[in-house]
């Protein structure tokens, strides 16, 4: 009996879900007025790492209620490539960072974590050109939904 009871306990952990995980995240469509307002605010931290005016091309955007994960990359707004030699980056290591360059290491990719406060939102956590799937412990580290997360790699 203990057997039994022990498998139907184990069977319930293994199926349930936090009920972060269990809701269900969109996509804002493009012109919507909170895909603009989710841009506005990465674009903020982007810019003044990048040094110069950026918009996206967006590979992920993901919301739910209180989070959103955001994973593309920047670009000027004329469509081209941004220029790393006006970046923060440069401007702080101008030889690394030229290497860098060189190196074809910089790709102008931005990945952020972002919280509802409020009617606002802000930026939890923002990397720039990421070589690995550093998102995957979100969920662990700051308490966003893993579902959100952890699939975009499919």
């Amino acid at each position: 009996m203990r057997a039994i009871l022990l498998l139907v306990f184990l069977v319930g952990v293994t199926f349930t879900a936090t009920a972060a995980d269990r809701a269900p995240y969109f996509t804002p469509p493009i012109g919507s007025v909170l895909r603009k307002q989710l841009m506005d605010t990465v674009r903020i931290p982007a810019e003044e790492h990048l040094g110069q005016a950026v918009v996206f091309k967006v590979s992920a955007l993901r919301v739910d209620d209180n989070w959103a994960f955001f994973l593309g990359t920047a670009i000027q707004p004329n469509g081209n490539p941004v220029d790393f030699r006006k970046s923060k980056a440069f401007r702080d290591n101008p030889r690394e960072t030229k290497s860098e360059i060189e190196a074809g290491m910089l790709y102008g990719g931005v990945t952020a974590l972002l919280k509802r406060e409020g009617n606002r939102w802000r930026v939890v956590t923002i990397t720039y050109d990421a070589s690995d799937v550093h998102w995957l412990d979100y969920g662990q580290k700051y308490g966003a939904p893993h579902r959100m997360i952890s699939d975009i790699i499919r």
